[in-house]
This record gives C-alpha cells, sequence and structure tokens, in this order.
C-alpha cells in the first residue's frame, strides 16, 4: 500500500495568483539585486488573466500557454536569407 500524503489546499483555494503576486511585491522584491526590473515582470503579470485565477486551479499547461503567449514569432529560415539581410 503506498503512503500518500495530505496536501492542504484551502489557501491556494481561496487565493488568486495576483494576490501572490501582491505578495511576493511586498517581501521579496525590495531584497532582490534589480528590484525595479524585477517588479515590471510582475506589473506585467498582475495584467494578465490567470493573474485572476485560483492558485490551486493553475496548472503547468496555464504557464506554457502564457510563455508562449509572449514569445516573439519565430523567424523563418530561409537557405540564403542570410544573404539578402
Amino acid at each position: 500500500m503506498d503512503a500518500s500524503v495530505y496536501v492542504d489546499r484551502t489557501e491556494g483555494e481561496r487565493t488568486t495568483l495576483g494576490e501572490g503576486l501582491d505578495r511576493y511585491l511586498r517581501q521579496v522584491v525590495p531584497t532582490k539585486t534589480s528590484p525595479d526590473q524585477e517588479k515590471g515582470r510582475v506589473l506585467r503579470w498582475k495584467q494578465h488573466p490567470l493573474a485572476y485565477r485560483m492558485m490551486a486551479s493553475l496548472r503547468g499547461a496555464d504557464f506554457a500557454r502564457y510563455r508562449d503567449e509572449r514569445a516573439p514569432p519565430a523567424k523563418q529560415k530561409t537557405r540564403f536569407g542570410s544573404y539578402y539581410s
């Protein structure tokens, strides 16, 4: 029989990602070597619809989708592209 570990999810079910980011801004960002740059990243996150979701409902696929949305479009590789650019 496998031993399972109980994980209390109540805080994650009551807290949105945006609220977690606010806490991060208050407690962690001031300790960073570049707090202004980190603050900018967090504020961008807070503008995304994911910030309104409960933390317990977020999955890795949600963050992968966010990453893909923010990635620049891939450049098409051509055989002679370097000669004409």
